[in-house]
């Protein structure tokens, strides 16, 4: 174990700091419907609620992420050295079996990364539930704002980070293209099924003016588990009127590639677009800064 394991508390007398041992107060009371019993004695706190204790100390845009991650079909887990040897062993013997949905994702030598899929944990009228019902203060408001703004069906963290700097508002330092889906099912025509050789395919983020932004993560698609090439799924979606429109990680790093693809997005789904105010760019630049960081660091708060 490299890490401290978070053990929930209910009074500070309780709490007793040790290597392997991280104290964390809940002076309210954890609620019953909260933990998962794994054990006579031993219970983890559900997700939703693990999300309203970080939310207390999270930034409001990491908040975003953390609800991001939670409502889609991905999950970041950077797996000790021993655990991600049998994990590999397994994967090679296919024998790895897939518990509740979770599949890691391999790369292009068939070696798990740090990103597995899996069914969304939690959903978004789950995540303000729980804000709601909390009976302590601490994280409330934070958490109801925070499910109010994310999109839910992110498939990637690429997906997720995307989605914040497009989606937010200038005011929050995005670019203010609300309004779209992760991964919209978008059913093809014949000549469309004809040329991808199948019924339907996703949409990274969606708008419904028939704008699709695939986000091009080596890391999401290198197993290449049934994506179509992206010469395939161009064209396909093409023929059904719905453009296409690539993204990169280097291009979200970019402040002037960030206002060019900006305006890309606003000249495809037929809106109005203006340059960012000397304000919104450096809103931008700060809102870029906390999205863009190393996903396995959001949970150091």
């Amino acid at each position: 174990m490299e890490e401290p394991v978070d053990v929930l508390i209910t009074r500070r007398e309780q709490s007793r700091r040790a290597t392997l041992i991280r104290p964390r107060l809940w002076s309210s009371g954890i609620p019953g419907s909260g933990v998962a019993l794994i054990a006579d004695e031993l219970g983890v706190l559900l997700p939703e609620y693990s999300l309203l204790q970080l939310a207390s100390r999270a930034s409001l845009v990491q908040t975003v992420l953390l609800a991001t991650e939670l409502c889609g079909s991905f999950s970041v887990y950077d797996a000790p050295a021993c655990v991600q040897e049998v994990l590999q062993t397994l994967v090679n013997e296919r024998r790895l079996p897939r518990l509740n949905g979770w599949s890691p994702c391999l790369d292009d030598e068939g070696q798990i990364t740090s990103l597995w899929t899996r069914r969304p944990l939690v959903s978004r009228d789950g995540l303000l539930k729980v804000a709601e019902e909390a009976p302590c203060r601490n994280g409330r408001a934070r958490l109801m704002e925070a499910a109010s703004l994310m999109v839910p069906g992110a498939a990637s963290p690429f997906e997720a980070q995307t989605g914040v700097i497009l989606g937010f508002s200038r005011k929050r330092g995005g670019e203010g293209h609300a309004g779209f889906s992760h991964n919209r099912r978008i059913a093809l025509s014949r000549e469309a099924r004809a040329l991808a050789r199948r019924a339907s395919c996703y949409c990274d983020l969606y708008w419904d003016e028939g704008l699709d932004l695939e986000c091009q993560s080596k890391l999401a698609h290198a197993s290449g588990s049934g994506y179509l090439s992206d010469a395939d799924r161009a064209t396909a979606l093409e023929l059904m009127g719905i453009s296409v429109l690539p993204v990169t990680y280097a291009q979200l790093t970019s402040e002037e590639r960030v206002i060019a693809l900006s305006r890309a997005v606003a000249d495809k789904r037929g809106v109005a677009w203006r340059q960012p105010t000397a304000r919104e760019r450096e809103l931008g630049r700060k809102l870029r800064s906390e999205v863009l960081r190393d996903w396995s660091t959001l949970l150091d708060v």
